[in-house]
């Protein structure tokens, strides 16, 4: 069966939204997840300076970008403990470190959010293309979700890929939450 044709330059709003409160999740399950964002954003930017290059050289009406960065692009991590408070790692090395030195324990919320963003089209005027994956860990309370205004197969791979990492996370029902029953 032939995959059905998507014309990525048509808006259509897209917000999914996916319940993992039942899920275990450990340090190392948890590092996984910020390991996986890391390297989608590294592998998008390696993207996007390959079509900044590609148009380096041309005038500003012939530039054709399949790619191209925005300023909120980026993967970032917001967290709030008794500790540091409210804190924003948009340094994924630095949060590593705070990580590994333990500096970041009883945590009431943490939020990874991964900013694929881009304009796409010829010219200077280019359509923005939203693209907002965001994984939510609260007690007893995890959330994936994906915010989009373009049906774009790389972003839906990308979710798909998110969602299957979710989906292999141990589980336990609870007073609180109980699924698959």
């Amino acid at each position: 069966m032939m995959d059905e044709f998507i014309d990525e330059s048509i808006e259509k709003t897209i917000n999914n939204k996916y319940d993992y409160s039942n899920a275990i999740v450990g340090n190392e399950q948890f590092m996984y997840i910020v390991n996986y964002f890391e390297n989608i954003m590294k592998n998008f930017s390696d993207i996007l300076d390959k079509e900044e290059e590609k148009n380096s050289t041309l005038k500003y009406d012939y530039k054709h970008y399949d790619y191209k960065r925005t300023f909120s692009t980026g993967f970032k991590i917001n967290l709030r403990n008794d500790k540091v408070g409210y804190k924003d790692y948009s340094d994924i090395n630095v949060f590593k470190e705070d990580f590994n030195n333990k500096l970041l324990t009883n945590l009431e919320n943490v939020s990874l959010v991964l900013d694929l963003t881009f304009q796409r089209g010829i010219g200077t005027n280019l359509p923005y293309y939203t693209n907002k994956f965001k994984v939510e860990f609260r007690p007893y309370e995890i959330v994936f979700s994906r915010e989009s205004d373009h049906n774009v197969m790389i972003m839906n791979q990308i979710e798909n890929n998110i969602k299957s990492m979710l989906d292999q996370l141990p589980v336990v029902n609870t007073i609180f939450c109980s699924k698959g029953e």
